[in-house]
This record gives C-alpha cells, structure tokens and sequence, in this order.
C-alpha cells in the first residue's frame, strides 16, 4: 500500500505514527510537509520518504502542482490529511485521481454546512473518512452533518518514554521558580486565550484560604487581558509565575503536584493535559470535549463542570490537603495513557482504517 501523507507540520506523535506504519507494515510512506528537524530524522531513520513543502495559504497554486505532480509519481492508494491546508489544497490537486481520502481532525468547532470553505474539506464528498481525535470530536462531525460512516475514532498514540527523560529531576527546583517547600504546585499549560478558562483557575485561587498554601505556574503565552489583574489579586494570597511559551514545558511541569484544563470549549484531546498525565501529575479538568475521555473522574483525577470556580476550588483544596490522593492519581494517570493511548494501537488502528477503506466499507 502507498501512502501520501500531507501536514503543516507534524506533532512527535503524528511523527511516530507514520515511522511507525512504515516500519511494521506494507506501507510505503512519502510525506509532504514542512517538518521540524527532529521530526524529520525520526521519519528519516525509518526509511520514510520526506518531501518538504510549506503550506502557506488553504489554496496555493504551487502546492497544488506539488501535490499532483507527487501523486502521479508514487501513485498513492491512501491520501491521508493532517491539516486544514493540507485538505483543502490535495483535494483541488487530486481530483480525478483513484487514491482514497482521509482526514485527521483533532478540534471542535469552525465546521458548518453554511460555510464553503467548510465544503472544500471536512464536508467534501470526495473524502472518505474522518480520523477523530476523540469521541468527542466524532460527535461533533455528526451533529453539523458528517455521515457517521465517514467517522471513526482513533486516540492519538503515545509513549511515555518520549516525555520522562531525566524523571529523578520531576521535584528539582528549577532556575525559573521556586516553590515554597509546603506549598502545593499548580500546572496549567495554554494559549490563554477566553476560552481556556484560566481566569476561572484564578478565581478558584482566590477562593482557597491562605492556610492551604498555592503555587500556580501557568506556562503559556497571555493574551485574555482579564488575567494580569487577577493574577495580581491572587498574589495577594498565593504565589503565582508566569512562565510565558516555553518549547518544552515538561521541564517545569516536573515540579508541579496537580495540573488544572479549565477550558469552557472546543477542546478536541488536549496535548498539555496528556504531557502533564505521563509525568504522573494529577489532572484536574473540565467536562469538555474530549477530556473526560482522558480523565476518569475520581480515578486518575478530578473532573469538573465548566464556568464553575467553586468546584475547581474544592477539587484544588480536595488533592492539596490529601498528597496520597493526589500521588494515587496522578500514578493513575500515568499508567492510563500508557496503557489506553498507546502509540502501537494508533498503528494498528489507523492501518485498520485504511484497509476498510480500500475495501470500500462506507
């Protein structure tokens, strides 16, 4: 089976994924992409074909003759997209080709059958199916229209040797911060954007009394402009820093006891929920898109209704008045994604998809 793969960019899961069905398979692998450099030697030592191309615009005259000049000389069975750009330029270049089509969507929202762009890819008749990052993103297609025999459900892969490098240093402080030696360190990992819903983390804060001390480290750049004020206002009880984007946030995550997802919306499997997750660090979210699927409630942490300080509050004070509870869930969460978001059954699943699709099961 030859296999196209077309993406922005690629995530070291996505990287994984396609080195990994090269590897363990019959599956040719060309990409066409603009990858980052460890990106490319993982998929380069393991024989995958690398083309780079930047996706700069949904319609690019240039990546459309890329496209299908790639697919007349490699002759795909399986067109695989993992980025709006890359499905809406390969379907303009590859009609009239016989190879099938398949989408990845990792996020909720921003389809809709009043939308045309929305026609030029995840609603195009042409595609065959949708590769969902979680049931929650299932449901979603399938509420705006998407056929449900389009859907399926595949988890994105892990592996948690990929995050655990150095793990004695998880409680080492860091030259960023310093937490007070009995506070409870708080992790919330986000483009803070409204609705990521750290200003209802800091209201939270504010009501968690000064005798449970707190250590908030939000990591991630700013741009809700209620923030700065409340963070200040939370100081006045608790220690907050702000890390801005870091690369690599699991160096800092290391040394937190809890992590909190506040989000009001839209959240499709939220990659920082699942980097906090390997390193043993009890989550605390809210009831939104996928996350429940992540974290079961009570056993690997603590879920959450959105828009609802006074239970992220309890849930705070619930796991930083009991470190058992929270080293219980946190190894519990651990072991979840090790052993239900595994990168080998997203392999296997996704080369599943292919064959069902080759065989034409719609």
């Amino acid at each position: 089976m030859n296999l196209l793969a077309i993406t922005t960019t690629t995530d070291l899961p996505e990287a994984h994924l396609l080195a990994g069905m090269h590897e363990s398979s019959d599956i040719n692998v060309t990409i066409l992409g603009n990858l980052s450099p460890a990106h490319t030697e993982i998929l380069s030592s393991a024989g995958v074909n690398i083309i780079p191309l930047p996706l700069p615009s949904r319609i690019s005259p240039h990546v459309i003759r890329t496209i299908r000049a790639t697919a007349k000389q490699y002759r795909p069975d399986i067109v695989h997209y993992f980025s709006n750009r890359a499905l809406s330029n390969g379907l303009i270049a590859l009609r009239g080709f016989p190879a099938r089509h398949v989408a990845y969507r990792g996020a909720m929202g921003n389809v809709s059958r009043w939308d045309p762009l929305s026609w030029m890819t995840y609603l195009h008749p042409r595609l065959d199916r949708i590769i969902c990052v979680s049931r929650a993103v299932e449901e979603y297609l399938a509420s705006v229209g998407v056929s449900r025999k389009k859907l399926r459900t595949i988890y994105k892969g892990h592996r948690l040797s990929w995050y655990n490098g150095d793990v004695d240093a998880k409680k080492e402080n860091s030259p960023e911060f310093s937490p007070s030696p009995n506070a409870t360190v708080i992790g919330c990992t986000a483009n803070m954007r409204p609705v990521k819903g750290v200003d209802l983390l800091l209201k939270a804060m504010l009501r968690v009394p000064k005798s449970i001390p707190l250590h908030l480290v939000l990591i991630g750049e700013i741009r809700d402009q209620r923030l700065p004020k409340l963070i200040e206002a939370v100081r006045s009880t608790h220690q907050v820093t702000t890390l801005g984007f870091q690369k690599n946030p699991i160096t800092s995550l290391r040394q937190c006891d809890l992590f909190v997802m506040p989000s009001r919306d839209r959240e499709g499997l939220p990659k920082a929920v699942i980097e906090a997750m390997t390193q043993g660090i009890a989550p605390i979210v809210t009831s939104v898109g996928g996350m429940p699927e992540l974290v079961l409630n009570n056993q690997c942490g603590i879920v959450v209704e959105p828009e609802s300080p006074n239970q992220l509050a309890d849930a705070i004070i619930s796991l930083a008045t009991n470190k058992p509870l929270a080293a219980s869930f946190g190894a519990q969460a651990q072991t979840r994604i090790a052993e239900h978001f595994s990168i080998d059954t997203t392999i296997a699943e996704t080369i599943s998809t292919y064959r069902e699709v080759l065989n034409r099961l719609h």
